[in-house]
Formats: C-alpha cells, sequence, structure tokens
C-alpha cells in the first residue's frame, strides 16, 4: 500500500488468503490523496489458485478499502491491471483446472 508516493505497509502475510488488513498512517490534511493498493488473487502461474489441491478453481478477487476520513474504493477508481489469466485462448486450447500446464497467464508489467 503506497499513499502519495510513499510506501506504507506490506501484507503481514507471506501468501494470498482472503483476509483483512488494519494500517494506520498520518496525512497532512491539506495535500492531495492518491492511493496505490497492489493486489494479487492468485498465487500461480497458470491463473488458477489451489493448485496443491484436488480441486483448483479460478480466482475471484476484489478490494475493498475504506479509510477513516470517509474514503472508500469504488468503480471511480482508476485500476491497471499488470497479469491476467488464463487467457482465452489458452482456455480455447485446452487449458483448464485438469489441464493447468496449457494455462498461459498475460503480463503487462
Amino acid at each position: 500500500f503506497y499513499f502519495n508516493g510513499q510506501w506504507i505497509a506490506s501484507d503481514p502475510l507471506d501468501f494470498t488468503p482472503h483476509q483483512a488488513v488494519n494500517v494506520s498512517f498520518e496525512y497532512d490534511g491539506v495535500s492531495d490523496k492518491t492511493y496505490a493498493i497492489v493486489c494479487r488473487d492468485y498465487a500461480s502461474s497458470s491463473g488458477y489458485e489451489y493448485i496443491g489441491t484436488k480441486e483448483p478453481h479460478l480466482g475471484d478477487g476484489a478490494l475493498i478499502a475504506e479509510f477513516s476520513d470517509g474514503t472508500k474504493t469504488s468503480s471511480a477508481w482508476k485500476s491497471y491491471v499488470v497479469s491476467h489469466g488464463p487467457t482465452l485462448l489458452s482456455e480455447s486450447l485446452g487449458c483448464s483446472a485438469a489441464r493447468l500446464d496449457l494455462c498461459v497467464v498475460e503480463d503487462y508489467g
């Protein structure tokens, strides 16, 4: 999480669970506010999560953030997708939970 270009905090857990994280930081109350939040929904190169189980599935991630000054995430926020997958092409070629080796993730970063 970054605020006005300054790194504030990282997720305290070293994996990608569904969770809530509480972060505190100071704001001068005058300057513009710019939030940057890096989110990841899957932890594999296939685009599927829980690949070590009998039932891997596609991620269904979302971000909801609410700040003490009343700022909340909404559809008006800008977003930039750094990677996406599996691609529709790889799915048409057989990528599935049973064939993760055929899955392709695009990297725009």
